[in-house]
């Protein structure tokens, strides 16, 4: 098990916008990562806190599967009871028994994810 926490100040995430705009979003957001942030008020803020996930889920990973990730493969999306999840956009069966949990939160200034990940051991019932 591996837990690692990412913040990031939105002022970041505002800049990037600015300067770099569509070509910054698609780089490291999915399709339906930039509809859902776009359709916010202050999109920066929900922008910064999925980066920020994505990095923690991405640093929490084993190096051989950080070696064949984008932080685009890794889709940050909302269940419908409101809890954060992660989606991945490759396929590889060492994913297939990771789990994942976590956790967002955003204040006016910084964006904060926490990601526990979790893999089962294939060989507990052997």
């Amino acid at each position: 098990m591996d837990i690692w926490i990412d913040t990031i100040e939105i002022h970041r995430i505002e800049r990037a916008l600015d300067r770099y705009g569509q070509r910054f979003i698609s780089r490291l957001f999915t399709k339906d990562e930039q509809v859902y942030c776009d359709a916010k008020a202050n999109s920066a803020q929900y922008y910064a806190v999925r980066f920020a996930a994505k990095e923690a889920v991405y640093k929490a990973l084993p190096e051989s599967l950080q070696c064949i990730l984008f932080l685009k493969d890794i889709e940050v999306i909302k269940h419908a009871s409101g809890k954060p999840g992660v989606c991945f956009s490759i396929q590889d069966k060492r994913l297939d028994s990771l789990t994942i949990s976590l956790s967002l939160s955003h204040s006016q200034t910084q964006a904060t994810a926490v990601a526990l990940c979790q893999f089962s051991n294939p060989f507990k019932d052997a």
